[in-house]
């Protein structure tokens, strides 16, 4: 999978209102995963991901989100 790929998941199960934790830990576990491999963990795609989620994931769903997903993807 690609960076835009793994981005692409993680929104759209943000995108729906009953976001769930169980929804949102696969997308999020496969992006972070493919992070960690030292050939894919660049600044590049670090800032790719801050401003993929800054820009891409709908505030308006934001507080449907779980607490602790919340605390991951936006640094509370």
């Amino acid at each position: 999978m690609t960076i835009d790929e793994l981005l692409e998941n993680v929104r759209q199960v943000c995108a729906t209102k009953q976001s769930s934790r169980s929804a949102l830990k696969p997308a999020l576990e496969d992006l972070l995963l493919w992070l960690t491999d030292p050939a894919n963990n660049t600044d590049e795609n670090c800032r790719k991901v801050d401003v993929f989620v800054t820009t891409k994931i709908n505030p308006d769903l934001v507080h449907a989100l779980p607490k602790d997903i919340q605390a991951i993807l936006f640094d509370k």
